[in-house]
């Protein structure tokens, strides 16, 4: 499986409307069709910590499409109030039939906004 559009594995959060767009696809170039699966993705300080700064599901945050899309979402009210400024996080999809795998995985810096 690849991206079509290569994502980085550093992300950046602001008080603005946090939202990323993927979209995944097989080898042979066909988007993957995530209909039926579940997502979660979890940002923790640190590899291995039972804290778990935040965290998007499919049914809060995380949209999964037919057509290989990925759509995370945060709220302008959710990203202000986050208190941390560095994690790390991974994504976790499992298809309908299947065991799940890690899609996503890196470093998140939360960028805070100057203008209010």
């Amino acid at each position: 499986m690849r991206w079509k559009k290569l994502a980085s594995t550093t992300s950046r959060l602001s008080r603005a409307l946090a939202s990323r767009y993927l979209r995944y696809e097989a080898p042979e170039g066909t988007p993957v069709d995530f209909t039926g699966s579940t997502a979660r993705m979890q940002v923790r300080p640190k590899f291995g910590s039972p804290t778990v700064l935040i965290e998007l599901t499919d049914d809060d945050g995380i949209e999964l499409g037919d057509d290989g899309t990925i759509v995370l979402t945060r709220s302008a009210d959710i990203t202000a109030a986050l208190k941390f400024s560095s994690g790390v996080y991974d994504l976790e999809i499992t298809p309908p039939v299947g065991e799940p795998y890690k899609l996503l995985r890196g470093n998140v810096f939360l960028k805070r906004e100057v203008t209010i």
